[in-house]
């Protein structure tokens, strides 16, 4: 007799919920066998999930905040490399310097 998934329809394709859900839970199967808190008592997998998400969340927050200040000053930087011109380059119609970054950055 042969498994059948139930996230599999009777058509053959697995609906996009279904694909997400699979995913996840095999996401939380890898993290569970590869950091083995399968074998932590609660209070301790407990402990352990409160870090691991507090982690992510601020590596996540860091991302958010600071990726488009990075993105920006690097672009303006290869545009300075790429011109050698210290002018003011229009983005959309809105002229700037890099004065916006700091003192380092501008003039």
């Amino acid at each position: 007799m042969s498994y059948i998934d139930p996230s599999v329809s009777r058509r053959g394709k697995p609906s996009l919920l279904s694909r997400t859900v699979t995913y996840i839970q095999l996401m939380y199967y890898r993290y569970e066998v590869t950091f083995s808190p399968y074998v932590m008592s609660h209070g301790e997998k407990i402990v352990m999930n409160t870090i691991v998400v507090t982690l992510l969340s601020l590596l996540l927050l860091g991302i958010v905040s600071y990726l488009p200040q990075l993105l920006t000053r690097a672009s303006l930087r290869l545009f300075w490399l790429y011109t050698g011109a210290d002018d003011q380059l229009l983005v959309g119609s809105i002229p700037s310097t890099g004065r916006e970054m700091g003192p380092e950055f501008g003039h």
